[in-house]
């Protein structure tokens, strides 16, 4: 995500994290958690001996967990986003007729610093995929991935908050493959997002 759209984003966390509605019920937080959302964001990639490309698109979060603390939750998060591949169909085709994809399945830990506040800073590891469809070919990588992000949980309920959430994650090298054939090697993949989410709490 370029910076330009960056700072829209850190601006809405801000100005909605000091709404009256962020104060009108307390963040307790125990138990099971889980959370799903919606929004924009851009993948950025670059493989051995090509230039860099990005593309915008929608994306999709799903997550859930445990309580730990009142500063401290676990959990997994699946966060993908694309230019009109698999589930992310619906949000756009760009003008190459070419579908990209990018997204990431990982275990994550979110920390509170103030365990009565709503802002939260996350990490996560787990496993990327990137795929690319074109008129008569697909390709895909697969990888590590690790992510950072960071988010405020808005409550507009005793046991519900919306949750605007900045995420960042990059992918290791992998080789690009069309089935058993090798189209690039050394492709490395970044994803950034910005969603917003309804939390159970």
């Amino acid at each position: 995500m370029r910076a330009q759209q960056l700072l829209p984003a850190v601006i809405a966390i801000s100005c909605l994290a000091s709404t009256p509605l962020a104060s009108q019920h307390p963040q307790t937080r125990a138990g099971f958690w889980i959370g799903a959302g919606y929004g924009l964001g851009n993948i950025a990639w670059q493989c051995n001996g090509c230039s860099q490309q990005d593309h915008g698109g929608g994306s999709a979060l799903v997550r859930l967990g445990v309580t730990a603390s009142h500063h401290v939750l676990l959990g997994a998060e699946l966060n993908g986003l694309g230019s009109g591949v698999g589930l992310f169909e619906s949000f756009g085709v760009d003008s190459m007729n070419e579908k990209i994809s990018s997204s990431y399945m990982a275990f994550t830990v979110y920390w509170y610093p103030h365990a009565e506040g709503g802002l939260f800073l996350k990490s996560g590891l787990g496993a990327s995929w990137y795929d690319r469809k074109q008129s008569s070919s697909e390709s895909e990588s697969r990888g590590a991935a690790l992510l950072v992000g960071t988010g405020y949980d808005i409550r507009i309920g005793q046991m519900t908050s919306i949750t605007p959430m900045l995420t960042f994650w990059g992918s290791t090298k992998a080789d690009l493959k069309s089935g058993f054939t090798t189209l690039a090697t050394g492709l490395r993949h970044t994803g950034a997002t910005f969603q917003l989410s309804i939390t159970g709490h």
